[in-house]
């Protein structure tokens, strides 16, 4: 395997940027409520390619109904999508800066998180790499199960398996734009 000095330095800004985002909320005089987000599933994109996705991030309130987050997605290559054309198989890491606003559905125990994010992807296939930048929008599903852990999954279980979409105007492979979006997610979310 060929050392890659673009993604080294890619992943190594991720670290970076989680643990002085971390360290600066610790410093402050009072705190807001703290989360670390945990998600796994499926990642499809439009190259027809599905992984198994691996999702963490760290988020906190600003607000009472308002929060932002620092997240890293990745998905490594399972199989074809159903589709008819043959797959380009496809790793995916995406870091975003996300804004999220909570809707309660009933009190404090079921709630939907909207969000927007802008961040960045690598896309690795055929021994190639591909940068880019990308959006996402997310709605998520959120059943609180005790008052530190939270059940994270689909915006409506079995009609929508999906809580995360992501954009980028970048062409990769011969793609117009890359697409992508979580298929059956799973998670939890931890308060700190």
């Amino acid at each position: 395997m060929q050392f890659n000095l673009k993604i080294f330095l890619m992943k190594n800004l991720l670290i970076a940027i989680i643990l002085l985002l971390s360290g600066s909320m610790y410093a402050q005089k009072y705190e807001k409520e703290q989360y670390l987000s945990f998600q796994t599933g499926l990642l499809i994109n439009n190259a027809n390619t599905t992984g198994i996705r691996t999702f963490i991030e760290y988020q906190k309130d600003f607000n009472k109904n308002w929060f932002y987050g620092v997240s890293f997605d990745h998905s490594n290559y399972f199989s074809r999508s159903m589709t008819d054309y043959y797959p380009t198989p496809r790793n995916l890491d995406i870091v975003n800066f996300n804004t999220y606003y909570k809707l309660h559905l009933y009190k404090e125990k079921v709630f939907w998180t909207l969000g927007l994010g802008l961040g960045a992807f690598h896309a690795y296939w055929k021994k190639e790499n591909d940068f880019g930048i990308v959006l996402n929008a997310d709605v998520t599903l959120n059943i609180r199960l005790s008052k530190k852990v939270i059940l994270q999954t689909m915006i409506i279980p079995v009609l929508a398996p999906f809580n995360r979409f992501y954009i980028s105007p970048q062409s990769i492979n011969n793609d117009d734009i890359m697409r992508a979006f979580s298929a059956i997610p799973i998670g939890i979310k931890i308060k700190l």
